[in-house]
């Protein structure tokens, strides 16, 4: 007895049907990412609204291609033995205890109707098509941020003029020099309160380029500076 986790459907399957299922999943989730990455999106709120739908596509797609592999791995060959089960000299007595099974289910579970995956990505791709249709928002932002297009640094700016030693500033003065670091006196950076400052500029600016650009890799972003700081550094 398997219960799709996507749709919510008791069917039966097999691994080899579960094989199957899967592959199609994928195929119709490739599909889906092209047609929403390729859809015009006219503004701001629907261009990050489209890609975060096209993250959760990419990453439904690595989860079934996990689920793909272990199949295909067969550490338990399980697989192995359905195999041999329908394609050996007792086939048909396979066949009809497998016909048993499923008209058992069924019986327990008349009301239980099966949700083709056909149904659920039609649904998807009428919601690309038609704006109308899809999540209004697909992430949290403040008021202050806009739906992405601003920054709010109103916490850290408290933080930022509790740092013993910095110019005071207002916070539209704050905006233009957050990132000035050569300003902060040398007994200022060595504070506890300045460390605590800097974490929480970058974990904001790490979680702000997510919720913008969830397509973003920021595992290549983080090497790329690394490595651009080890080169001048050597230098």
């Amino acid at each position: 007895m398997h219960a799709n986790g996507n749709i919510g459907i008791i069917i039966m399957e097999t691994i080899l049907e579960t094989q199957r299922r899967l592959h199609e999943e994928r195929d119709r989730l490739i599909d889906s990412m092209t047609k929403e990455y390729l859809h015009e999106r006219k503004s701001h709120k629907e261009k990050v609204n489209g890609d975060h739908r096209v993250r959760r596509l990419v990453d439904r797609h690595h989860e079934i291609t996990k689920k793909l592999r272990l199949i295909y791995e067969d550490n338990d060959k399980s697989r192995k033995s359905e195999l041999r089960a329908i394609a050996g000299p007792n086939e048909f007595a396979e066949f009809y205890s497998r016909l048993k099974s499923l008209k058992d289910a069924h019986r327990r579970n008349p009301d239980e109707i099966a949700i083709p995956l056909s149904l659920e990505f039609q649904k998807m791709n009428e919601a690309i098509e038609n704006i109308e249709l899809a999540e209004k928002d697909m992430i949290e932002f403040t008021d202050e941020e806009g739906y992405g297009r601003f920054l709010d640094l109103h916490i850290l700016y408290d933080k930022y003029i509790n740092i013993k030693g910095v110019k005071r500033m207002d916070y539209l003065t704050f905006l233009s020099n957050f990132d000035c670091f050569a300003d902060i006196p040398v007994s200022s950076k060595k504070t506890g309160s300045y460390r605590e400052y800097l974490n929480a500029l970058k974990e904001y600016f790490v979680t702000f380029l997510a919720r913008t650009r969830p397509l973003l890799s920021m595992n290549e972003e983080f090497e790329k500076v690394d490595a651009e700081f080890d080169k001048k550094w050597e230098e």
